[in-house]
């Protein structure tokens, strides 16, 4: 039997037999068996009961015993550094943290908070970008054309370019296209840490980088990231 069927049963099968039972002490009483349907009557009663006591059971293991998790944002900025064509891989990294080595990149993280009062368990955060047409995207950004993005399959490109001897310049950078994926917490009391996916996170990147505005104080197109 599926949830869904198991929930109705514990609704109706109370319900249907204080029915039956009271329509089977109404016949007795009437018939002139009135003790017998004195506890019939009872019986009914009690599933009559059992009916409410489940009903408000489910509720409150719904409602009343469910955690209220609430993610927060960032306690820090996230600093990006891109320096083509003398390396193409882009590095992120909280404002708080040092600065890593080439190719050590860390997505933001997040405070969760449990405000209910009882443990959580089995969380799965869902991030999701809206997705775009990478391709386009690169193809329409000079920036990301001038250092050769491309989209082969499932796979971003950036880099190499050839200096003026003709030689490659850089080290080409690729990572997978991603708009969602999913971060499993197996526990979660009062407080915890989450983090953004980095293949979503690098696809947020990808999208600030390519549109970018060339002139100081102009702002960028944002980027609408959901979690779920």
């Amino acid at each position: 039997m599926t949830t869904k069927s198991v929930e109705l049963a514990i609704f109706w099968l109370p319900l249907i037999a204080a029915i039956l039972l009271g329509g089977i002490a109404g016949n007795a009483w009437y018939g002139g068996d009135k003790i017998p349907a004195i506890w019939i009557a009872f019986v009914g009663c009690i599933c009559f009961l059992l009916t409410g006591a489940l009903q408000f059971q489910q509720y409150t293991y719904a409602r009343l015993l469910q955690p209220e998790i609430e993610l927060l944002a960032p306690t820090h900025q996230s600093i990006l550094r891109w320096d083509p064509p003398r390396e193409f891989n882009f590095t992120t990294r909280p404002a708080d943290q040092p600065l890593g080595a080439m190719g050590q990149s860390q997505s933001p993280i997040l405070p969760l908070k449990n405000k209910a009062t009882i443990a959580a368990q089995d969380i799965s955060v869902v991030w999701e970008i809206p997705a775009y047409d990478v391709s386009s995207l690169t193809q329409s950004s000079v920036r990301m054309q001038t250092y050769s993005a491309t989209q082969n399959g499932n796979m971003t490109t950036l880099g190499s370019v050839m200096n003026p001897q003709g030689a490659p310049q850089g080290l080409p950078f690729t990572f997978p296209t991603s708009f969602k994926n999913t971060v499993p917490l197996s526990f979660l009391t009062r407080e915890s840490e989450t983090f953004i996916p980095y293949d979503v996170w690098s696809q947020a990147v990808l999208f600030f980088m390519a549109t970018l505005p060339n002139n100081r104080g102009d702002r960028s197109e944002p980027v609408v990231m959901t979690a779920t």
